[in-house]
């Protein structure tokens, strides 16, 4: 009976030790990977050069991205130094004034290539050096040109400056440019200081801006309502607008405040004037209310 138990503690004891070995053996195996030798390393890179390293930049287009990239340069150039795609002359599309010659002079750009060409440069250079383009656009159009679009502005009075310098403006009141005739455009003579100026190019200033417009209705205005023909309009500082007939009464406006008022009242006296035979030389109405006449 001892004898089968010793037995079998014996056997489960020599069980149990086995089983530390086994495990002991599995650790190793686990603890110590297998290292590939370096040659292999090295025939494994040189596979992957010559022929084999070109098939896999096709598979991965890194190839044809090359390819691609030789020819935009290639492209770019031929862009650059073809004469195809020099600018010869500018055209120019809706101006009356600038001519070929001042645009080509303005812009700047004849014997450019047409790729440096910087639009947004030459629309600033026209529209600082010439007064009477209201809107200007500059257009590229391969191979070699460029068109210039404008929109010009209209001439609407001639402002004279205390030294008789007839200056044209514009219908927005811009300085455009020397007046060559007085003939066709509404007149202002400018009673002010002689040291007031203007600029070419610039705005009238606000007040004067105010007048040519006042002086603009009246005499589009007053002829038909009145009868009476004028020859010139003035301006000054204290008076205003004064319209000046072709009999040489003056009609002192002001402003254009209450302008349709203004010449009802110089109609009436006109009508009164032709009915009582009474010649008048001046007529105030800068007040409406409290008109005054010198006979």
């Amino acid at each position: 009976m001892n004898k089968k138990l010793n037995n079998r503690r014996g056997g489960e004891d020599r069980s149990l030790k086995a089983v530390p070995r086994v495990q002991a053996q599995v650790l190793g195996a686990e603890a110590h990977p297998m290292l590939l030798p370096e040659g292999a390393k090295r025939r494994e890179g040189a596979e992957k050069q010559g022929w084999k390293l070109f098939s896999e930049d096709v598979r991965r287009g890194r190839f044809f991205a090359l390819v691609g990239l030789v020819f935009l340069m290639a492209a770019g150039v031929s862009f650059a130094t073809s004469p195809e795609y020099v600018v010869q002359s500018v055209t120019v599309e809706g101006s009356k004034v600038l001519s070929l010659d001042q645009a080509n002079a303005i812009a700047g750009v004849q014997g450019a290539n047409i790729f440096t060409v910087d639009a947004s440069a030459v629309q600033a250079r026209l529209a600082e050096k010439a007064a009477l383009l209201k809107g200007v656009k500059v257009e590229t159009r391969l191979p070699n040109n460029v068109i210039i679009h404008v929109q010009e502005r209209k001439p609407a009075t001639v402002w004279v400056i205390g030294d008789g310098t007839p200056l044209l403006a514009s219908d927005d009141h811009v300085v455009v440019g020397y007046a060559t005739t007085l003939q066709g455009f509404v007149t202002i003579f400018d009673r002010g200081p002689m040291t007031d100026t203007l600029e070419i190019g610039k705005p009238l200033p606000v007040h004067k801006a105010d007048a040519a417009d006042t002086a603009q209705q009246i005499y589009l205005t007053l002829p038909e309502a009145s009868g009476l023909q004028l020859r010139q309009m003035e301006w000054s500082p204290d008076d205003g607008v004064t319209a000046i007939t072709a009999s040489g009464q003056r009609i002192e406006f002001g402003t254009g405040e209450q302008l349709d008022q203004k010449i009802k009242i110089v109609q009436a006296v006109v009508e009164q004037s032709e009915k009582s035979g009474q010649a008048w030389t001046a007529l105030d109405v800068r007040s409406v209310d409290r008109p005054t006449i010198q006979r």
